[in-house]
């Protein structure tokens, strides 16, 4: 399964709203010896309702499992959306799943719009059965 990443221009607004809080911090002081920054809490994971989980039964053992390895905010983002995004989501980066469920909803509609057109453009591109060469040629 090919596994596409979302294209600079469309996840540059994200990464700079994951680097510019980093970028800050490192004017701030760093904590006494002996104290530790205090973890950011992570979301549990997604409570599936009874539908999703008869959907989350039907899956293979793998995509259970991707599935299990997502945080909390990215299994929630996934159930919101429909199923043709669905679909699409499992073929992006773990990362790329990560960085569009955190993006503002304006970006991920932009960033959508890109996975899609992509997605139809590498569709277009596979060779049809009538397009093949024949195999003595």
């Amino acid at each position: 399964m090919r596994k596409y990443t979302l294209s600079a221009t469309c996840a540059s607004g994200a990464l700079l709203a994951f680097l510019s809080p980093p970028l800050l911090a490192q004017d701030q002081a760093p904590p006494p010896p002996g104290e530790e920054a205090p973890a950011m809490p992570e979301q549990p994971p997604h409570q599936l309702t009874p539908d999703e989980q008869a959907v989350f039964d039907g899956w293979s053992p793998e995509q259970q499992t991707s599935y299990a390895a997502w945080p909390g905010d990215v299994q929630t983002y996934y159930w919101s959306l429909p199923v043709p995004r669905q679909e699409m989501f499992w073929r992006l980066t773990d990362n790329d799943k990560i960085a569009l469920a955190k993006m503002e909803p304006v970006d991920q509609a932009a960033a959508w719009e890109m996975v899609e057109k992509r997605l139809q453009d590498d569709a277009g591109a596979a060779p049809k059965p009538s397009d093949e060469m024949p195999a003595g040629s």
